[in-house]
């Protein structure tokens, strides 16, 4: 690469924003341009402490047979760790295992999004190259792109391992590349897609399993972790600790590494394993307008840690300024294991990075990019390069930012730095950029997108110049904003956003998508329907998704046979909520036989069966009084829910409790009742429920108390007069007609 015009090469790029509590100069190494005379004859003097007096053989040497581990924390900045000089947060673990480590200050990842990243950090090339452009509608190609679990077979190594956000599951392409990939990682309804994840502890359980069996052999571990990410959802302590989630999920993501670490430590791993820990990429946090990740290219969304522990700690608590990125981690063990490198790799060894090197490895700049708003929404791609001094981002708008006087970029400099600009510019033009659209979503899959929130249409391709996406950012966060309030139950607000967002903004497809679910669950079943037929003009191809949601109108109008016909034609995208709502149009129709036979098409429309499906069978098995068959179904899902699959469904323990009381199992029926009680206090029905058990077995003065429990915990004129149904029900009348004229009190108020 030509060399950066740097009037200032005594300059160095601080590692962390210049905030009065980070200005820790103490922390930073040498500087790049700066190195001196000092620092050449010091890092010569640790590359040979490393290397041994054979150089690269003998660290191949040294390392072949040796564990090496990657571990991935998603969506973690660099400035937000104490190793990075952050002073917010306590990461006691990681600072123990930065202290042995070779640490780089300035390592960039390539896209701010987790499957694209990953890709480009296991092949070792840029996302244009191995052609991984967003999170979803793309596969990444093992055979076409090695990567490095693929090649250190090579030197005998088994590889595995374990992710835990769903975008990583093994059928985008990257479960190929290893022996063993667990993706074990539960669907769930209230999560958008882009949200599901494995806890740690699961994911960090599952690895821990793996190595144990093969701690005597050599191997390859990829642990992926997904705490950081949004929603931010520390548990205690570090919820209480830390004013800032982020800040407590970091904590927590320390203390489950610190378990891995015990465990490998316990194994006689630790030390005789190479460990390189990174980032996949930063987060927004607000700093340019972006909460999140994915629409934009500055520092905070792509500078993440890196940080390598080399077999025995060698070369411990050395820094590294120059510029780094994730594409380096692949030549860098393939160097240390004497594999020869696949011709393609666009990285440079990490030990190369640390050790005297040239002018040309101070002055390399790093690529990234990202084309979220250009498939999402029709916007410009961004794509930009990074070096020790200058940031330039290529957009509609373009910008050039000093990261040395300003490395939280918040002047743009490229009026001033124009012959940087104008380098940086041509370098970038030299890179590959073409776009392959992702593989439109059909209508499957679109439905599992939508029904957990995530956003399922890609814009239509258009002639002409496409608007900056940093000039949008409104748009984003209204979609986003309207799938949250979904997610938390507020319909009204959610509609709210939709409707202004889709007065100003017709061409945003998923909104039409989200607007109609919103508006059945406020009760507007005709505005929903209109929605729908919106909806359905905009997007002809997912004719299919449409009609599923149809179908909900229909069957909550109480017109179950146009529900029918509907659910059917939505059977090519969802199977499973076809035949769901085919069975629950034949409840409504009271025909118990078909609705069998729908639901049973349900369970076995997916595996393993949609917690939906369970229920929904378990009622209709009720209602036949196959109170075992139920019971065995209600059961599955509860056991589902408790691995964390799902936050409690209400009415399941309610529909236990009946299965149980009608196979005369009391004690286990009153305790379902009771769970249902302390789960959802405000659902009246399993209180009169437990009244009649109550009755059946002769406890007849818990029923008064418990009628009262019922009203205090939902005070309204419909919970008093099912108080006086139920006594009704038990034949005291007296108890009813009080009951009654306090419903008729509390409807007078």
């Amino acid at each position: 690469m030509p060399a950066n015009p740097e009037p200032h090469p005594q300059r160095s790029l601080p590692s962390f924003p210049r905030r009065s509590w980070l200005r820790r100069r103490a922390h930073l190494g040498f500087g790049a341009a700066g190195f001196g005379v000092v620092g050449i004859a010091l890092a010569a003097l640790a590359a040979l402490l490393l290397l041994g007096p054979t150089g690269c053989n003998r660290a191949g040497t040294a390392l072949r047979g040796a564990p090496i581990i990657l571990i991935s924390v998603d969506t973690l900045r660099a400035d937000r760790l104490p190793a990075y000089g952050y002073e917010g947060v306590e990461t006691p673990h990681l600072d123990a295992l930065a202290a042995e480590s070779l640490l780089f200050e300035n390592a960039y990842s390539p896209c701010p999004l987790t499957l694209p990243s990953h890709a480009s950090l296991l092949s070792g090339v840029i996302p244009p190259r191995h052609g991984v452009r967003d999170n979803l509608g793309y596969r990444f190609d093992a055979d076409r792109h090695p990567t490095l679990p693929q090649l250190i077979k090579q030197a005998g190594y088994t590889t595995g391992a374990a992710v835990s956000a769903y975008v990583l599951r093994g059928d985008t392409g990257l479960g190929q590349a290893f022996d063993h990939y667990d993706d074990a990682i539960a669907v769930r309804s209230d999560r958008p897609l882009d949200r599901l994840e494995r806890r740690g502890p699961a994911t960090v359980e599952a690895a821990e399993e793996w190595i144990r069996e093969r701690e005597d052999e050599p191997f390859f571990y990829f642990l992926h972790l997904f705490e950081p990410h949004d929603p931010y959802e520390p548990p205690e302590p570090y919820r209480s600790r830390y004013q800032d989630p982020y800040d407590g999920e970091i904590a927590w993501t320390d203390e489950i590494l610190g378990g891995f670490f015990d465990f490998l430590r316990e194994q006689d791993l630790y030390d005789r394993s190479m460990i390189v820990f990174v980032s996949d990429h930063g987060e927004g946090l607000g700093d340019h307008g972006e909460a999140r990740h994915g629409l934009l290219l500055y520092r905070e969304a792509i500078h993440v840690p890196l940080i390598v522990k080399l077999p025995k700690g060698r070369r411990g608590g050395v820094r590294i300024q120059r510029p780094a990125q994730l594409l380096d981690i692949m030549p860098t063990v393939l160097e240390m294991l004497k594999i020869v490198p696949p011709g393609q790799l666009e990285g440079t060894s990490l030990l190369e990075l640390a050790g005297p090197g040239g002018a040309e490895l101070d002055q390399r700049r790093v690529f990234s990019e990202t084309l979220y708003g250009r498939i999402h929404y029709g916007w410009a791609e961004l794509r930009s390069l990074i070096g020790s001094r200058f940031h330039y981002i290529e957009s509609p708008n373009p910008e050039l930012f000093d990261i040395v006087e300003d490395p939280e970029e918040t002047r743009n400099v490229l009026e001033d730095e124009r012959r940087a600009f104008f380098e940086l510019r041509r370098e970038l033009e030299k890179l590959p950029s073409g776009f392959e659209a992702p593989a439109p979503a059909d209508p499957e899959e679109a439905a599992q997108l939508m029904a957990l929130g995530y956003l399922a249409a890609a814009a239509p391709e258009t002639d002409g110049p496409r608007p900056d996406p940093k000039e949008n950012l409104h748009i984003v966060d209204a979609v986003q904003r309207a799938v949250d309030l979904r997610a938390e139950g507020d319909f009204e607000q959610a509609v709210a956003e939709l409707e202004k967002l889709l007065a100003s903004n017709p061409e945003v497809q998923d909104a039409h998508l989200l607007l109609a679910p919103a508006l059945r669950a406020l009760g507007r079943y005709d505005d929903a329907l209109a929605a729908s037929r919106r909806a359905l003009a905009v997007l002809p191809t997912l004719e299919p998704l449409i009609s599923l949601e149809m179908a909900e109108i229909y069957l909550a109008q109480g017109q179950p046979q146009q529900a029918a016909a509907q659910a059917a034609l939505g059977e090519s995208a969802d199977a499973a909520r076809s035949h769901e709502l085919r069975a629950r149009a034949a409840l409504a129709q009271g025909d118990l036989a078909n609705a069998l036979v729908e639901a049973r098409r349900a369970l076995g429309a997916s595996q393993p069966p949609r917690l939906p499906s369970l229920l929904l069978t378990a009622e209709i098995y009720l209602l036949r009084e196959d109170f075992p068959s139920a019971l065995g179904l209600l059961d599955r899902a509860r056991q589902r829910i408790a691995q964390g699959e799902s936050p409690p469904i209400p009415n399941l323990q309610a529909k236990r409790g009946d299965a149980l009381a009608r196979l005369q199992r009391y004690d286990e029926a009153e305790a379902a009742f009771e769970d249902e009680i302390r789960l959802f206090p405000r659902n009246p029905q399993p209180y009169a429920q437990l009244a009649l058990l109550y009755a059946a077995t002769r406890r007849f003065e818990r029923i008064e108390p418990l009628m009262e429990r019922m009203v205090e915990a939902r005070p309204d004129p419909a919970t008093y007069r099912l108080a006086a149904d139920t006594l009704e029900r038990l034949g005291n009348a007296e108890g009813a007609d009080k009951w009654r004229q306090r419903a008729e009190a509390e409807g007078g108020r």
